[in-house]
């Protein structure tokens, strides 16, 4: 039996709420630790994630915090790159590790890389590095020469060229080295490594870490299934409900979804808070933790528009919006519930936004503030790419297809 019983409209209030999107939350610390890991792409969506969380931080913040290592760019759910605070780096990278080892040596094995060839490289990358932090092509030249040899087309048929990616994955997984962003950027997929040394991190079990990230996740939802967090996280039922069954949960019930949902016990704070969601306007980025920690956008649209058909992200097909995993355009949010998708378009350096539900004028002016906020940001990176392979026509299609929205 269920400890409460939530209405649709509430249950989209708390996920809201749980995410900051009042911009209630202080600082980039304060948003990773209220509203979850933050993706990064190679493109701009992490700073629209910590914006649309607190209109106070800039770009040079994110950098800043960076740097100083208060915020840490790590492999961690479904081993995809994150930007997480500090003290969760260590449950990250244990995390990411127990999902891809075993896949990581069958592949090392088909690729031609022989045992001990890893750790033998590994501990001369350590000795590069002892002299001072490097980027990846830097490594390659400052390495003994013959240090790192090519795996030919043996190699090249499994994507891995060298035993050199595999020797730096291995040194991060323990914690003997750490990556960086170049300058600092959260845009851009090239990392400079460094040497940790004597702040070797200590590594929490894979059970451990499982529930440091289930208590974050379900902080970071407001509610959730046990299978929300299993595919968020990209373990298996079980060990989800193992973890979930530590955490000191209520059972929850949201009327007309036949799943039990979870919440840590504070949820009630979030539900007091429902009136002012429906005043909360957000132009939210590809991925975004609000739909992303919630599987599908499905419970956060109306469900009048459930059949309504939308771009699929990586296929060139389209998919109802109630049965979408991955959106491929950026959700609008007002009056409780996603309304809409929005687009920079690089050519008038504009944000567009087009809505699919009305909404009210009220909602209207807050969306055209928080797009203007958008545009400045943008401005100041140069650029709206959404990740490392997005380009400026990717875009002005996207924003083709969001001016040709019309409301409900």
């Amino acid at each position: 039996m269920a400890d409460l019983v939530f209405t649709i409209e509430q249950a989209r209030a708390v996920a809201i709420a749980a995410q900051g999107l009042d911009r209630s939350l202080g600082g980039v610390g304060g948003v990773l630790e209220q509203a979850g890991l933050v993706r990064t792409l190679g493109g701009i969506e992490a700073y629209l994630a910590l914006c649309a969380r607190d209109a106070e931080i800039t770009p040079g913040a994110v950098h800043a915090a960076v740097e100083s290592r208060a915020a840490c760019v790590v492999p961690a759910a479904r081993g995809c790159m994150y930007l997480v605070p500090a003290r969760d780096v260590a449950a990250c990278l244990v995390l990411a590790d127990s999902l891809s080892s075993g896949r990581a040596a069958r592949e090392h094995e088909r690729a031609g890389i022989q045992p001990g060839e890893v750790e033998a490289l590994g501990a001369r990358v350590a000795q590069a590095l002892a002299a001072s932090p490097l980027t990846t092509d830097e490594l390659r030249k400052a390495l003994p020469e013959g240090s790192v040899r090519s795996l030919g087309e043996q190699g090249r048929k499994i994507g891995i060229s060298s035993p050199l990616p595999a020797a730096l994955r291995r040194l991060e997984m323990d914690g003997r080295i750490e990556r960086s962003p170049e300058q600092h950027r959260l845009d851009n997929e090239r990392y400079r490594w460094r040497l940790i040394g004597a702040r070797a991190i200590e590594k929490p079990s894979v059970e451990q870490a499982l529930r440091r990230l289930a208590e974050g996740y379900f902080r970071a939802a407001g509610l959730g299934t046990v299978r929300n967090f299993a595919d968020w996280a990209g373990v298996s039922l079980r060990d989800a409900q193992l973890a979930v069954d530590h955490l000191d949960t209520v059972a929850v019930r949201v009327e007309g979804l036949a799943a039990v949902h979870h919440a840590l016990r504070d949820v009630d704070a979030l539900v007091e808070r429902e009136t002012g969601m429906q005043r909360t306007v957000a132009l939210l980025g590809f991925e975004d933790n609000l739909l992303a920690l919630h599987g599908r956008p499905a419970a956060l649209v109306a469900p009048q528009f459930h059949g309504m058909e939308v771009p699929s992200w990586g296929s060139n097909t389209r998919s109802r919006l109630g049965e979408a995993r991955h959106l491929s355009h950026r959700p609008v949010v007002a009056e409780g519930r996603v309304v809409g998708f929005w687009e920079h378009d690089p050519d008038t350096q504009s944000v567009v936004v087009g809505f699919f539900e009305r909404v009210s004028m009220a909602s209207r002016e807050r969306v055209r503030e928080h797009a203007a906020t958008i545009e400045g940001l943008v401005r100041e990176l140069g650029h709206a790419h959404s990740f490392s392979l997005d380009t400026d026509e990717d875009m002005r299609k996207r924003a083709a297809w969001v001016r040709e929205l019309a409301p409900g």
